[in-house]
Parts: structure tokens; C-alpha cells; sequence
């Protein structure tokens, strides 16, 4: 038997490594992404995963569907299910943010330090209202009820957390602003227009999309006028109508 520093080699480093760093040399920027398309998108579904364990009621399954697709994707590696995977991560991505957002907003508008109950009450109701808008978008698309039907409940009113929050976060500003404005106002305050001058009347626009109470009708925008001052109120409303007229 011959020792082993005169046997053949079965395994030639050096060969194998001037073929890689010839490989290398001779790559192109379009076949150093499909290299790393696999690395790239399996980084990506694990960030998304991450940052969506918040809300993982909510949009669990499309992520457990995404994960089965980018494992798919990078096993035949075709081009077809990567940009079929790349849809699902930009929905998620969508969903995830507007989550973020609302629940920022809702949490730097409560008027004291949140508990974690109360912050997984504000999670609660967020996640609800997102399921809510998608169940009206899917029932749209079906012909069934949308607009108007779907309501999120507020747990305890304006004494919960949730609800404190939106009323600092609709009101909030206008109430501190008047209870910093003084009664009295001098004429010269009021023909230049300061800003401090308290109003005599407010008008407000209020846009929604909804349908009519009948069988197969479509939701179409609709818009509600408000002017409401000390003494009156008027609320004017404009309809839109897919009804057909014999």
C-alpha cells in the first residue's frame, strides 16, 4: 500500500479553488442575484416574521403561506414564484407599517403611561380594525355588505385606553387650544385674523365609502357636510347611487 503522500488525490483544493476564483472572475451582476436570491429572500421572510410577531394573530397564515412559497422559490429557483413571493412580502409589508403607524399614533396620544395590558388592549383593537377594512374590501369584491356595516367596538368607551387615545388624538389639540385662548379680544385682533381669535363656527367634511341597503349595489363614495357653531348646526350629505331607473 503506498503512503498516503504518494496516493492520488480524490479531492484537489487547488483545482477547486481556481475554478471557483475562475468562476468568479467571468461572473455578471444578473447571475450574482440569482446566486443570492435564496440568501436574500430567506433573510427577508425571517425579518418580516420579526417585525410582524405584534400583529402574527392577524396576518399569521399569509405568513405561514409565504413561507412555504419562498422555501418553493428557492428550491426551483424561477423567476415566476420569486415575483409571486415578492406580492406576499409587499403585502405583509403594508399591513405590518399601517399596524406600526396606527399604533404609535394611538400610544403618543394617551394622556399618561400605558400598562401592558392597556398597550395589548390598543393591539387588540388595531388588529380589528385591519380585519375589519379587509372584510369590507373582500365583501365589495363579492357583491355582499361593505361600508357602513363593519364597526370596531371600543372597550369601555372613552374610559379605556383606546378610547382616551382617540379622543386626544381627534380633540386633543383643539380642546388645549381653547382652554389657552383668553374671552376677551381686542378689535384689532380680530380685522387682522390672528390665529388665537375664537372661532364662531367650524366645518367639517366627513368622506366614507359605503352602499345602498339593497342586493348586489356597489360601494361608491359619499361625502357629509357639517357646520356647527354656539348657536346651529347644519349638516348637509351628498349621496352617490348605482341605482338604475326605469
Amino acid at each position: 500500500m503506498k503512503p498516503a503522500c504518494r496516493q492520488k488525490l480524490l479531492f484537489d483544493d487547488l483545482k477547486a479553488a481556481n475554478k471557483i476564483i475562475s468562476d468568479f472572475e467571468n461572473l455578471t451582476v444578473s447571475k450574482l442575484i440569482v446566486y443570492i436570491l435564496p440568501v436574500l429572500f430567506k433573510c427577508a421572510s425571517i425579518q418580516l416574521v420579526d417585525e410582524s410577531k405584534l400583529y402574527f394573530d392577524l396576518i399569521g397564515d399569509k405568513l405561514l403561506n409565504l413561507c412555504k412559497k419562498v422555501l418553493d422559490c428557492t428550491r426551483s429557483n424561477a423567476l415566476e414564484d420569486y415575483l409571486d413571493a415578492v406580492k406576499d412580502i409587499t403585502q405583509i409589508e403594508e399591513v405590518v407599517a399601517c399596524c406600526n403607524v396606527l399604533y404609535t399614533q394611538l400610544v403618543s396620544a394617551a394622556d399618561k403611561k400605558l400598562t401592558e395590558d392597556e398597550k395589548r388592549e390598543i393591539q387588540q383593537f388595531v388588529m380589528m380594525l385591519l380585519r375589519s377594512n379587509e372584510q369590507n374590501y373582500e365583501n365589495a369584491a363579492n357583491g355582499g355588505k361593505a361600508g357602513a356595516g363593519y364597526r370596531v367596538p371600543i372597550v369601555h368607551g372613552l374610559c379605556g385606553p383606546v378610547g382616551s387615545a382617540l379622543k386626544n388624538l381627534f380633540f386633543g389639540s383643539s380642546i388645549k387650544n381653547c382652554s389657552n385662548r383668553t374671552e376677551k379680544k381686542t378689535l384689532e385682533q380680530i380685522l387682522t385674523g390672528d390665529e388665537d381669535m375664537p372661532y364662531r363656527r367650524r366645518q367639517y367634511i366627513i368622506r366614507c365609502d359605503a352602499r345602498r341597503p339593497t342586493l348586489g349595489s356597489r360601494t361608491l363614495p359619499q361625502r357629509l357636510y357639517a357646520a356647527i357653531s354656539k348657536e346651529e348646526y347644519r349638516i348637509c350629505l351628498t349621496l352617490s347611487s348605482d341605482t338604475v331607473l326605469s
